[in-house]
């Protein structure tokens, strides 16, 4: 999910984007993986 959503940030599809973004932070959150929820965190403050 990660690799989709900085491609679509790299293609400038925002909004598409975001939503993975909030899919990623969920899946990083379930799996407990701190490092993927806080760079969702970021990305998504950011866009």
């Amino acid at each position: 999910m990660r690799g989709y959503a900085l491609l679509k940030e790299e293609a400038g599809d925002l909004v598409q984007a975001r939503r993975m973004w909030e899919e990623a932070r969920a899946l990083y959150g379930e799996a407990k993986v701190e490092a993927g929820v806080a760079e969702s965190n970021r990305r998504l403050a950011d866009g």
